[in-house]
């Protein structure tokens, strides 16, 4: 719950930090602002909502390349109904004229679908052609899904940073109550926000688990090393590590016993982490699958379709899915309402 006194400290189980937040006296009346903003942009169609979204993250809430926290606040959708139609038709590869003749609309149709705006019949009629879930499609054409995940365990944390001001990235920890050791998973863009969190809930970072290759996702991989002494562990032949692992491996890591499952497709060494915090299963998914939609996979399309559905998508449906970029959501929220498994 929001705490209704002004100029205190945010507590961990608040909301949402600031990257410096940690030692930064933020009202409640200013956070509350800040939550209306961001239901606004949301409600926003088309490019014009993605580029307020994205002010609204960098600008207002990651202010100088900083980072949030997420405790309850969940994060804006990554990608939107004209970025789903635009991966289905590259990974399909499709070129328009493909597209317009399989789908039976006109070029004009296309256009705008691709800018953005939609309409309920082309909406349909692309689905179709790019074997996606028409219900799951117009939902995202209209704006009318979001994952219904209102929590995370007690001692897990969502750090969100911006990556050269064009997009946010994702980095987790899990900490262990009992052995009070913690394992990292990416650094995402920024890694003090990692950094101030093992240090204020002192605890010992056990290891560095890397989903996949791609700049945003290591980019401070080498300071969490030198500040924390903690040993990386990437898939074989993938990023650089200290330890490596086959898929199919379970390492066992700070009270953590942590399934590595194979989720390539959209990188070639991309691994989803799956294990266990009170009780519940989590999965760290890398880009393999965003809430509402998946990673790009140009080149593999099949590849990342087929390994999601048989390694994340067959996990139990109460599994938090904690994706590279935007929420957490879960395997059942997925199975039902992203375009690209629905």
């Amino acid at each position: 719950m929001i705490s209704s006194r002004h100029n205190s400290r945010i507590r961990p189980d608040e909301i949402v930090r600031l990257r410096q937040g940690f030692g930064t006296r933020i009202s409640s009346y200013t956070r509350k602002c800040h939550l209306l903003m961001l239901i606004y942009v949301w409600m926003l169609s088309g490019k014009s909502g993605r580029f307020a979204r994205d002010v609204l993250i960098r600008s207002v809430l990651l202010p100088a390349g900083s980072s949030l926290i997420f405790r309850f606040m969940s994060l804006p959708l990554e990608d939107l109904y004209e970025d789903i139609i635009g991966k289905a038709q590259r990974g399909l590869n499709l070129s328009d004229t493909d597209l317009i003749t399989q789908s039976g609309i006109d070029a004009d149709a296309l256009q705008s679908a691709l800018a953005g705006t939609f309409e309920e019949p082309t909406a349909c009629r692309l689905a179709a052609a790019l074997k996606l879930n028409s219900h799951a499609l117009i939902a995202s054409g209209r704006k009318a899904w979001h994952p219904s995940v209102h929590s995370l365990p007690e001692h897990f944390w969502q750090l969100t940073s911006d990556y050269q001001g064009v997009m946010t990235v994702n980095a987790y920890i899990a900490g262990h109550p009992d052995s009070r050791q913690a394992v990292i998973f990416d650094s995402g863009a920024d890694a003090q926000p990692i950094l101030n969190v093992i240090k204020e809930h002192k605890l010992q970072a056990a290891a560095i688990l890397v989903t996949h290759g791609h700049g945003d996702h290591i980019a401070e991989i080498p300071k969490l090393k030198q500040e924390l002494s903690a040993p990386v562990y990437a898939v074989e032949n993938g990023a650089d590590g200290d330890h490596t692992f086959a898929w199919g491996n379970t390492i066992s890591l700070a009270g953590f016993d942590i399934e590595c499952r194979r989720s390539s497709g959209h990188a070639a060494d991309g691994t989803t982490f799956v294990f266990a915090m009170e009780d519940r299963p989590v999965a760290i998914t890398g880009d393999a699958l965003f809430a509402g939609s998946m990673g790009g996979a140009n080149d593999c399309w099949q590849e990342a379709l087929t390994c999601t559905r048989r390694n994340i998508l067959s996990l139990p449906d109460d599994t938090l899915l904690c994706p590279g970029h935007g929420p957490v959501t879960t395997v059942a929220l997925e199975k039902s309402n992203n375009p690209f498994f629905a």
